[in-house]
């Protein structure tokens, strides 16, 4: 009787998970999209973000065009099954970090810069994030990669450091602007 009674108690519980989005194609995430930012129009730019992210989960990515990222947005760039795991090993436990950074990107994508394809995001504040910048080169040839991120008001290098010789001065002069 009393394996009755904690059965019967058991099968009364009910356990509310928030359902994680189903990965959508492209075309239905967009739909989503668009409607995720209607119900959030009067929580501005950051509740619309939210709403996109909890109602439709992370973009779709096309992944056939990714050994070249040239074009593609850097927050994919960063997330693609060609990338990840490098973009993983040079920005170590900021990784996470680092690519919530970028979901405000540079709308051209990531641009081919004499031999260096280079990834710009910087999100303002009221975008989901505080205002973090980040920015990574690619060399086209040897694919090593070079980033550095404006985090929470802190300036974070990643696969080089302050004495690095031969750093691209494009990735320096954006470090000096920062500063």
């Amino acid at each position: 009787m009393k394996n009755l009674i904690t059965l019967i108690c058991l099968l009364s519980i009910t356990i509310v998970v928030p359902a994680k989005p189903a990965q959508l194609t492209a075309t239905a995430w967009e739909r989503c999209m668009l409607k995720a930012e209607a119900s959030a129009k009067d929580e501005g730019i950051a509740g619309a973000e939210i709403a996109v992210i909890n109602q439709c989960g992370a973009r779709p990515l096309n992944e056939s065009h990714m050994q070249n990222p040239v074009k593609q947005a850097p927050y994919d760039v960063l997330r693609s099954k060609h990338w990840k795991n490098s973009f993983k090993r040079v920005l170590g436990a900021k990784y996470d970090e680092f690519v919530a950074a970028s979901r405000v990107s540079d709308h051209d994508g990531v641009k081919l810069v004499d031999k260096w394809m280079v990834g710009e995001a910087s999100g303002a504040p009221g975008h989901g994030n505080s205002g973090d910048s980040i920015i990574f080169l690619i060399e086209s040839q040897s694919k090593r990669i070079y980033a550095a991120a404006s985090l929470s008001g802190q300036i974070f290098r990643f696969g080089f450091n302050q004495k690095s010789q031969n750093i691209p001065i494009m990735l320096t002069d954006w470090i000096k602007g920062l500063e």
